[in-house]
């Protein structure tokens, strides 16, 4: 199956080549330049692997990322962030992210090097594809850097306005898409907006390695004397600078040690909160550990409790089966009538012992009922405990990782605060030294001075005396001394023009010469390239040739075998029909056989000779579209060397205007650093208030909104449960009532047809005796009637039988009375008991029924609260999160403002002492043109006076 690539990218001629590339090795690539679109892609069609570029037209490339990181779906698929405009800070700082990618690049990009940073990811065959036109994407990759590499300017001369610049240089990242996440646009929105990286943003799992931006670093101190001296001035006539009065160096030790005290007192107190929030932590996760304890022994004991209940059901269950079985018993003895008195009593006993067993079992159902519902509620109720403090501990450990992010952030100021204390202080005692040494030097001047106004005065005092010849060369002596001591000065300032200039030119040569080797490189591997395609395709075309020509022969070997094969056959079908012609048939078929090999032979040749005709015609085809493709090639290398020669033409003349322009331009960014420092302090003071403001009210208005929702939702549950409860309490009673109403109907229904049922057996057994007392009357008629004769004898005798059937009548009816009275009995026992255990098996079916209805109702109603109450303590948790972002975000703000205006203030403080330094030397050369004057009026004045 095809692996399937989706890939936003806005430039067309970058996405036709990523298409036609992964198309070589088998992918199915899918081009979007809107990240909608590529969204929708994406969710109808996963991807194998996302190819994401930040640079598009409608929404930024890091929105896309964290959507595409946030969707449950899409997470686990590997995503590339390609990008030509984001610097490397930024990726690192969004690589701290939880919605971050799997890899980023940077862009313009030949393919074999995305490649290898694919193959990780997505194993894909062919890895090297693409390295054809290799040298040409490198070439323009080469002339890109240069030109943005000479078309950039100076560190020491931009680097300061730059950092400070509001304008940003991509427009195209300022339109950052409405329905990304606040986290998402406070972490990038400022990163791409301009140029200089922004101090990092931070997530809340990610700890900040606070360290001085790039640009803020105070070694470039020196810059400005190394790329653009002010005044250069001669070494012998260097002039004297005004002295540091002691009071600044003390301010600037003692705030140096006032900054280095604020920090160590906020570090200590910053330990002391970490120190308490540990404590507190420590304390919520053992309360934590024993609410669990606690909860796990409830969890046993329901459990302990639930098979308690099991095993009550299936006692219930195992009597009910014996009570069926003791029914069957009475059942079959009321039938068969031959039960003893003895077995009687054992069912009774039997019975009564199993309603025992009956009723404990129920009361132990009940009760074990009423001991899962309290273990339940006390389980929730710990489970409640257990989330409050696990909600406790996320937000101390919350607490607590900002704590300790300030105080790493506390750590790190404080280290830079001594170490810029340490320069100051280095600083401040070379500047005294420099001082001591100034102060030493005007002396030597000022003792010169005088002792040249004295050798002065003394040389007048002897011109006075001595002959004006003597004193004209001793004042030419002094004028040609004055103007060597010119010449000097003048010669020492144009060295050091040179100097810098011939700098300038040598870095200016450097550059081009780097620019002139990579150019050569990129030609001569475009070469190489070049002779090892031609190569290739020369091999490929000879292989192919190879193969059809032997592809060729072989089909003619194998038609050379049909045919024999065939004339084989046919020999062998012409020796067994006709055997007399074997001579005849055997010439024939050596002549066809010859005919056939010499037209074989000759559609051979033809077949050879027409192959060899189209593979010379297809590679002269070939040939000449090789040498087409070369010749492309080569007036592509001229066209490309033609770009190249102009583009470092138009880079140099670029240089040159920029180097024009800067140097222009330096002087009015100094001049406004100052009002663009005022005027951001106060925009960034102003909207780190109103974003304080306004996140501190959506903050409070959040919780309330959402513990008024949760109050609601909590008493709405509770009000819901207890009208359950009651209605379900209400429903049992009236299906008690009915039961027991339609116990008594059936009881009284019993007793009326048991009374009818007595009455029917007196009545058959008074039928029974008067039809036996007929019959035996009539039999005695008969034997009168018959037996008249023998009445005389049988009179003793049927006075006996009469006396004996009486006596056996009289017994007969005192065992039908007993037998009555004990069936009687039996069925008065049989329908009672059949009754009371019908009742009992209805009103324990009904109950049970409505125990586990009631059951399964309160566990539904018990689950939906708990899933209710669990809904909104993940509605609050999250709330928290989202306050806790939000506050993060806020500590990031501030803590970016802090370093920004740390940052403002070094880089104020390092424009004050460079123009400070500034004024100080012309100030001193302004002095030395002045004390220069002063002593050529002076010499002039000396001049004019004459020798009286």
């Amino acid at each position: 199956m095809a692996t399937k690539v989706l890939v936003f990218e806005s430039d067309n001629a970058f996405a036709t080549e990523l298409r036609s590339e992964l198309g070589k090795l088998g992918c199915a690539t899918t081009i979007v330049d809107d990240g909608n679109v590529g969204l929708q892609a994406a969710a109808t069609e996963r991807p194998d692997l996302i190819l994401l570029s930040i640079e598009l037209p409608r929404m930024n490339g890091f929105s896309v990322c964290n959507k595409l990181k946030k969707d449950p779906t899409l997470r686990e698929v590997p995503l590339i962030i390609m990008s030509s405009e984001s610097s490397e800070e930024t990726f690192e700082q969004h690589k701290k992210l939880r919605t971050r990618a799997e890899d980023y690049v940077h862009k313009p990009i030949a393919f074999g090097e995305l490649m290898r940073h694919i193959q990780p990811f997505v194993p894909l065959t062919g890895g090297d594809a693409g390295e054809g036109e290799g040298g040409i994407v490198v070439d323009d990759e080469v002339q890109i850097d240069d030109s943005v590499a000479m078309s950039r300017p100076p560190a020491g001369i931009s680097g300061a306005p730059r950092a400070l610049s509001n304008h940003p240089s991509h427009p195209s990242l300022r339109a950052v898409d409405a329905e990304v996440d606040a986290f998402a646009e406070s972490a990038f929105g400022r990163l791409t907006g301009s140029d200089p990286p922004a101090p990092p943003v931070q997530p809340t799992s990610a700890r900040p390695s606070v360290k001085p931006p790039p640009s803020v670093h105070p070694a470039p101190m020196d810059a400005y004397a190394t790329e653009e001296p002010p005044l250069a001035r001669p070494q012998s006539a260097r002039p004297v600078s005004a002295p540091i009065p002691e009071s600044a160096r003390r301010d600037s030790g003692s705030l140096a040690a006032a900054r280095s005290a604020e920090l160590e007192h906020a570090a200590e107190r910053e330990s002391a909160k970490s120190a308490e929030l540990a404590r507190e932590v420590e304390r919520l996760r053992r309360d934590n550990e024993r609410l669990s304890g606690d909860l796990d022994s409830m969890s046993r004991s329901v459990e302990s409790a639930g098979r308690g209940a099991q095993e009550a059901e299936d006692n219930v269950g195992r009597l009910q089966r014996e009570l069926e079985e003791l029914r069957g018993k009475l059942a079959t003895a009321g039938k068969s009538g031959g039960v003893s008195a003895r077995e009687f009593l054992e069912l009774r006993e039997n019975l009564n012992r199993k309603d025992k067993e009956i009723l404990q079992l129920k009361e132990t159902v009940s009760r074990r009922d009423k001991e899962l519902i309290e273990s339940r509620d006390r389980t929730l109720g710990l489970e409640r405990t257990k989330q409050e403090g696990d909600d406790k501990i996320l937000a101390v450990e919350r607490q607590l990782a900002d704590v300790r992010e300030k105080n790493e952030a506390l750590a790190a100021d404080r280290e830079q605060a001594k170490k810029i204390t340490e320069e100051t202080r280095a600083k401040v005692q070379k500047l005294h030294g420099e001082l001591e040494g100034k102060s030493r030097e005007i002396d030597e001047l000022r003792a010169r001075h005088a002792e040249e106004i004295a050798r002065s005065e003394a040389t007048l005092a002897d011109i006075k005396n001595e002959m004006g010849e003597s004193w004209a060369k001793r004042l030419d002596d002094a004028r040609e001394e004055h103007r060597r001591e010119l010449d000097l000065a003048k010669e020492e300032h144009g060295k050091a023009l040179e100097q810098a200039t011939l700098q300038k030119q040598r870095e200016a040569e450097r550059v081009q010469r780097d620019h002139e080797a990579a150019l050569r490189e990129e030609t001569q591997r475009g070469a190489r390239e070049r002779e090892r395609a031609v190569a290739e395709r020369e091999a490929e075309l000879s292989e192919q040739y190879a193969t059809e020509l032997a592809s060729r022969q072989q089909e003619h070997q194998d038609e050379l075998a049909a045919v024999r094969a065939e004339h084989a056959r046919q020999l062998d079908q012409a020796s067994t029909t006709r055997q007399a012609d074997l001579q005849a048939a055997e010439r024939a078929a050596g002549d066809r056989l010859a005919v056939r090999e010499r037209e074989l032979e000759r559609q051979h040749t033809v077949a050879i000779a027409a192959i060899t005709v189209t593979k010379d015609q297809e590679l002269a085809q070939k040939d000449q579209a090789l040498a087409d493709a070369i010749r492309e090639k080569d007036a592509m290398l001229v066209a490309v060397e033609r770009d190249r020669d102009e583009r470092i033409a138009s880079v140099q003349s670029e240089r040159d205007q920029q180097i024009a322009r800067l140097e222009r331009e330096r002087a009015e960014q100094i001049q406004a650093i100052e009002r663009d420092r005022d005027t951001l302090v106060a925009a960034l003071e102003q909207d780190r208030e109103s974003t304080v403001a306004a996140v501190e009210a959506e903050k409070n208005r959040h919780i309330a909104a959402l513990e008024a929702e949760r109050d609601q939702k909590v008493a709405a549950a509770e009000r819901d449960r207890d009208e359950k409860v009651a209605a379900a309490i209400a429903e049992r009673d009236q299906r008690v009532g009915a039961v027991e109403r339609e116990r008594d109907q059936r009881v009284a229904d019993l007793e009326r047809i048991r009374t009818t049922e007595l009455a029917e057996a007196g009545r058959q057994l008074e039928e029974r005796l008067a039809s036996q007392k007929a019959e035996h009357e009539g039999a005695m008629a008969s034997l009168q009637a018959s037996h008249g004769a023998m009445v005389e004898e049988l009179e003793s005798d049927r006075d006996e039988r009469l006396l004996r059937m009486t006596r056996e009548t009289d017994e007969l009816r005192a065992t039908a009375t007993s037998g009555q009275q004990r069936i009687a009995s039996l069925e008065t026992e049989v329908a009672r008991t059949t009754d009371a255990f019908a009742t009992l098996a209805i009103q324990k079916r009904e109950a049970d029924t409505q125990n586990a209805a009631r059951i399964t109702a309160l566990e539904s109603e018990l689950a939906a609260a708990a899933q209710r109450q669990g809904d909104v303590d993940r509605e609050l948790l999250g709330a928290r999160e989202r306050i806790a972002t939000l506050e993060n975000d806020l500590g990031d703000v501030k803590t970016e403002l802090d370093a920004l205006k740390r940052r403002l203030s070094f880089e104020t403080g390092r424009a004050n002492r460079a123009f400070a330094k500034w004024e100080e030397d012309r100030v001193s050369l302004d002095r030395a043109k002045d004390a220069l004057a002063m002593v050529l009026a002076q010499i002039e004045d000396a001049e004019a006076r004459s020798i009286d």
